[in-house]
């Protein structure tokens, strides 16, 4: 499998719960995609994989990462991809990176992830992963594409 495909799967079952969720009525989240032209050029970059508005109002945003290692190296989410989360983040909103690492599935919420990704970005930061023992004291485990089982009240 191609590195660009190898994350397909993962992002079609955390699609498949947006579509359940739509149906229930507990969020209304969609993939995103780049803007192309009529050539099917990219016009820019991206959002997160993922973007909607739960049902107590507040926006959500998320990307999908499938990681085969045992760390999630921070070069692996785009500074678009970070800028957008913290936005939604900094306005009260569900921000997160949902994480599948060695075949196990993490809501990382960006409210803590951000405390180590910047300082890594911005060269000041000592740690350029995090590994599951990171992700056991600041994450949520999640069963198939559920992440909605992550969010905080």
């Amino acid at each position: 499998m191609s590195k660009g495909n190898r994350g397909k799967a993962w992002e079609a079952q955390l699609a498949n719960a947006n579509a359940r969720y739509r149906k229930a009525g507990t969020a209304a989240v969609w993939k995103t995609e780049p803007a192309r032209n009529a050539k099917g050029v990219y016009l820019s970059k991206a959002p997160p994989d993922f973007m909607g508005i739960l049902n107590d109002g507040r926006a959500v945003c998320f990307d999908a990462k499938d990681i085969k290692g045992t760390r999630f190296p921070f070069a692996k989410l785009a500074d678009h991809q970070a800028r957008d989360l913290e936005a939604i983040w900094k306005h009260n909103g569900v921000a997160f990176v949902a994480l599948r690492l060695g075949g196990v599935r993490w809501f990382v919420p960006w409210g803590r992830l951000r405390f180590l990704w910047w300082p890594w970005r911005e060269g000041s930061g000592r740690q350029a992963s995090v590994d599951a023992e990171w992700l056991e004291r600041c994450a949520a485990q999640f069963e198939r594409g559920d992440w909605l089982s992550g969010v905080e009240g």
